[in-house]
Order: C-alpha cells, then sequence, then structure tokens
C-alpha cells in the first residue's frame, strides 16, 4: 500500500507546487527535489543491494530530473519540453521500468527480498528509504 501513497503524495505535492508557483518557478523546484531525492536513492541503493540496474536506474531518473531543473532555470516549463520532444521523452521515461524489469530477471532472490520489504514497508520508511535493504547483510 505504502508505494501508492507515495504516488498520491507525489502527485499531490506537483499539484500544490504548480498550483502556487508560476511556471517555470514549480519547474525548478519540482525537478530540483526529485534531482535530491533519486540521486540519495540510487546511491543508497547501490549501497545496500549492489544492484547495478535497479541503482542506474534511479540514477538515470536524477540525471532526467536535472535536466528538467536546468530548463526551468533557463526558462523552459516541463509540459513545453515533454510536448516539443515526444521520442527523447518517452525513451527517458523508458529506461527506468526497463531497468527495473532487467533486474528483476538478473537476481531473483535479490529482488525478491527487496519485494518482500516493500510490501512490509510504511510511507515514512518509503519517504526515509528504509524501504531498500541491507542484502549485503541477508547473503544477497
Amino acid at each position: 500500500m505504502a508505494p501508492y501513497l507515495l504516488g498520491l503524495l507525489t502527485v499531490a505535492l506537483i499539484w500544490m507546487l504548480e498550483t502556487l508557483l508560476p511556471e517555470p518557478s514549480s519547474t525548478v523546484v519540482l525537478w530540483s527535489c526529485l534531482t535530491v531525492a533519486l540521486g540519495t536513492a540510487a546511491v543508497v541503493t547501490w549501497r545496500r543491494t549492489r544492484l547495478p540496474f535497479a541503482s542506474f536506474a534511479m540514477a538515470w531518473a536524477a540525471a532526467c530530473s536535472t535536466t528538467l531543473a536546468a530548463a526551468g532555470v533557463a526558462g523552459f516549463g516541463w509540459r513545453m519540453l515533454v510536448s516539443e520532444n515526444p521520442i527523447l521523452t518517452i525513451c527517458a521515461v523508458l529506461v527506468f521500468p526497463t531497468m527495473f524489469f532487467i533486474e528483476s530477471r538478473r537476481d531473483r532472490e535479490a529482488w525478491r527480498r527487496w519485494r518482500e520489504r516493500v510490501e512490509s514497508s510504511s510511507l515514512r520508511d518509503m519517504l526515509l528509504l528504509r524501504h531498500i535493504p541491507d542484502l549485503r547483510k541477508l547473503g544477497a
């Protein structure tokens, strides 16, 4: 349930930012926050799990977020960037689930342990990255 709550929380925050701040300010704030969160998650994932594709997916998402934040600083809103570059956007978005799919097939046992940890995590655990297990301790 927590992953769904995290998704709803993210959507609510995006809506609030876009309601309270004009473009491109909301773009800069939103994507800068996501850059920090995803970059931190990538480092924590690598340190705790040593799962290369999952770590790369988060690092990739952080890099894409950084690009969108920089575009916001240059005066472009994220909607404009997405609508004017659909092929690039689709490619950028597909990398994340593809890397997670590859990871789920590459090391099934580690993936099973991670999935079990996520399923038993609360929203607070997810926000604090406690849902990412230390698979080195578990013998993975």
